[in-house]
């Protein structure tokens, strides 16, 4: 899987601030969000996906990217829920 998180600046970049908690949000949610935080989830970091923030591509994929983020321990929030 290739994200942002491949480039050794990005990694670099985030690791340099010392904070444990990411925020991330993408065009499209199974891609752009779900993807870097399941890598940051995997690298020790607190992966959040802000779900109304993202777009998609098709519903399909959309709940499919749901499904990574929680599989892999991510937490999703949507503003009507807040």
């Amino acid at each position: 899987m290739d994200t942002a998180w491949d480039g050794p600046k990005v990694a670099a970049a985030i690791e340099a601030t010392g904070r444990k908690k990411l925020i991330l949000a993408g065009v499209s949610l199974e891609v752009c969000a779900a993807f870097p935080a399941i890598t940051a989830i995997g690298k020790g970091y607190e992966g959040y996906v802000p779900v109304d923030a993202c777009g998609t591509l098709s519903q399909t994929n959309h709940e499919a990217g749901l499904i990574w983020v929680q599989q892999a321990g991510g937490d999703l929030h949507r503003k009507s829920t807040r």
